[in-house]
């Protein structure tokens, strides 16, 4: 079968170029050709130029041979001859030779070379979508998102039953964050035609605006409809992992990891899940696979961060100073650095470390949370304590199904009851395992003992298993001795060491 010219679109460009054959080797070329044999076609082709060094068709398809060979570099070299062979006037063939230049390019990585050759294409003939298609996707990847949405409503203004053009520009709206007329294109390309790339983007939609279960259920539709398209697959898990559906996550990973074993996101993001459920063993080991192959940052600071959940601060400082040696302005990684330096008592450099987080990105809330924390109960700093707690409640101000700080900042300022309150209403919104933890470990701070152990049964019945983590958690200090928390711990079979209060 021969490889499409326009592999998006689905559509095969015809040249119509009359073409009188003057001998038996060009005929033989062309049969070639025509045939799909493109050696065969290139070889004969160079005998037909040998002694027809003037006959614009056999630049043309031995280009076009070269172009279905992957050889476009040399592809490209035919094209250009031919172009300076064509006669003028004749604009359906100049279209043509650039809309081939353009694809030839394209595939070679030059964009802005490709968006040239389309747009030379356009000027030779102006009803060719496919150039403004092809021009319009590029545009995308070269995040000019405007300029797409231009080539993308051109063609709908011609023909508004070309699914792919729709979905073209609900990508650039999505980019533009238009979110509302991305999700109108992308419904006007499903009611064209099924198919897995508008279910997917879809998803990806839904993910931005928070419809977390509606984009689940479109990477699940897009899954169903293209089994082996691996990017849905690991959207599906990056999504699984952010509701904190870690198990299901990891079979995304896993299924990612089949299909690509060399592929570094997949190991590391598997490794992420297993962590998520408590199974560090395995997760270090998907970090390590993953350095193998490349020396990855990602994969330092999560395996550093999972060192951390296992309580082993010093090696997890290793892994974060690693990362930040690579990447210096790896806020993330400070972050965490601090947090385990003010765990180990070096309680300096924790300090510099959330200052340089903070400096990096001023926008993630935990870093304030917890420079308030080492400002007001090491430093004695109360007001500038006061102050980061109050930005982490500004940041922080959208309830999420995981990973909510403000209960916590509002109980630093002394406003307990409003961080109850706000407790209660983050578990009645998303009851989930972590949240539950969450307010396990607010009460235990609050010294509310029997609420923060009723808290954390809540959260192991519904699937939590991080326990090394739990037991070297310093905000459950407060009940890790008492009764009912050993009572909690046999009762669901977890068999631990309890350390020391942490300082």
């Amino acid at each position: 079968m021969k490889k499409k010219l326009l592999l998006t679109l689905g559509v095969f460009i015809l040249i119509i170029h009359q073409v009188s054959y003057s001998n038996e080797v060009c005929q033989k070329a062309f049969n070639s050709f025509e045939a799909g044999n493109y050696q065969e076609a290139i070889k004969y082709y160079d005998k037909c130029i040998e002694e027809h060094p003037d006959w614009l068709p056999a630049y043309y398809y031995r280009g076009y041979s070269n172009f279905y060979l992957g050889n476009y570099q040399v592809s490209l070299q035919d094209i250009e001859l031919a172009i300076n062979l064509v006669p003028y006037g004749e604009k359906e063939t100049l279209n043509a030779f650039n809309y081939l230049k353009g694809q030839a390019n394209q595939y070679l990585g030059n964009y802005k070379e490709a968006i040239n050759a389309y747009s030379m294409a356009i000027e030779f003939n102006s009803a060719d979508l496919a150039s403004y298609y092809n021009r319009g996707l590029l545009k995308n990847h070269l995040n000019n998102y405007q300029g797409a949405v231009s080539d993308f409503t051109y063609i709908i203004d011609l023909n508004s039953d070309i699914p792919s053009a729709y979905i073209g520009r609900a990508w650039s709206y999505a980019n533009l964050e238009e979110y509302d007329k991305s999700l109108l294109d992308i419904n006007k390309s499903l009611g064209l035609e099924e198919n897995g790339s508008a279910y997917h983007l879809r998803g990806l939609v839904y993910y931005f605006i928070g419809k977390y279960e509606e984009a689940l259920v479109d990477y699940s539709k897009a899954i169903e409809l293209n089994p082996e398209d691996i990017s849905y697959y690991f959207d599906r898990g990056l999504l699984r992992n952010h509701l904190g559906d870690y198990i299901l996550a990891i079979s995304d990973f896993s299924k990612v990891i089949e299909f690509h074993s060399d592929f570094t996101g997949g190991y590391i993001n598997r490794g992420q899940s297993y962590a998520g459920i408590g199974e560090y063993e395995k997760s270090i080991l998907d970090f390590n696979k993953a350095l193998e192959l490349e020396e990855s940052i990602d994969a330092y600071v999560w395996r550093g961060d999972t060192k951390r959940l296992m309580g082993e601060y010093e090696r997890a400082i290793f892994d974060f100073t690693k990362a930040i040696s690579i990447e210096p302005d790896y806020a993330f990684a400070y972050y965490r650095r601090g947090w385990c330096r003010k765990f180990l008592g070096d309680f300096d450099n924790s300090l510099l470390d959330y200052n340089k987080a903070i400096e990096l990105d001023p926008h993630y809330a935990y870093t304030y949370m917890a420079r308030g924390q080492l400002k007001k109960e090491i430093f004695g700093l109360e007001e500038e304590a006061a102050d980061d707690f109050e930005m982490a409640i500004l940041l922080d101000s959208v309830i999420r199904k995981g990973g909510n700080c403000k209960p916590y900042a509002l109980f630093y300022l002394g406003k307990v009851q409003e961080a109850i309150s706000y407790t209660e209403k983050i578990i009645e919104e998303f009851p989930t395992n972590g949240n539950y933890y969450d307010a396990a470990c607010l009460y235990s701070l609050m010294n509310m003992k029997n609420d923060a152990v009723k808290s954390l049964d809540k959260s192991i019945e519904k699937g939590y298993s991080n326990f090394i983590h739990m037991i070297n958690d310093p905000d459950l200090d407060n009940i890790k001795n008492t009764d009912v928390f050993l009572q909690l711990l046999r009762k669901h079979n977890v068999k631990v060491k309890i350390p020391n209060p942490a300082r």
